[in-house]
């Protein structure tokens, strides 16, 4: 995509600064399975560094790319990542077994980005059928949900 997180800092007035070892997953805040990765990401994440934010906020808004509209994106402090990407740098933050998957970030991007739409779908359908009501988060989620800009530690 071509942008980093300091061009994007550059251009913003950031209000709020993460520890180098953060992320931020930005999804899709309309999708019930993005909502479901989510609130399964906040589960497995002991050490509470992935932030999250809908992509129709200010700072999803600021991500998002037309020419490549992507479900997932993770900024980092070096950069962005997305779909397949995304999901894998996510999950190789959380605790074992979760972070082992990290390592097929090895495959083929276009290879793992088709698995992950495959998977998408599947789950999509089978979600359709089960509606589960949104929950308010707790003080301790919500402090990790994003609205605007960020900085990362040097």
């Amino acid at each position: 995509m071509g942008r980093t997180l300091r061009s994007l800092n550059a251009s913003a007035s950031p209000s709020r600064q993460l520890e180098t070892d953060s992320i931020v997953l930005i999804y899709d805040g309309t999708c019930g399975a993005c909502n479901a990765w989510v609130r399964f990401l906040i589960a497995i994440n002991r050490k509470k560094n992935i932030y999250f934010a809908g992509s129709d906020s200010p700072l999803g808004n600021s991500i998002r790319c037309s020419s490549n509209p992507a479900t997932f994106y993770v900024l980092q402090r070096d950069g962005i990542q997305t779909e397949s990407s995304a999901v894998l740098v996510a999950l190789g933050q959380c605790c074992a077994p979760f972070s082992w998957i990290s390592i097929f970030l090895k495959i083929p991007k276009p290879k793992r980005d088709g698995l992950l739409i495959s998977m998408a779908r599947r789950i999509k359908k089978m979600r359709s059928k089960v509606v589960k009501p949104c929950n308010r988060p707790s003080e301790e989620v919500a402090s990790r949900i994003l609205w605007s800009d960020v900085i990362f530690a040097k």
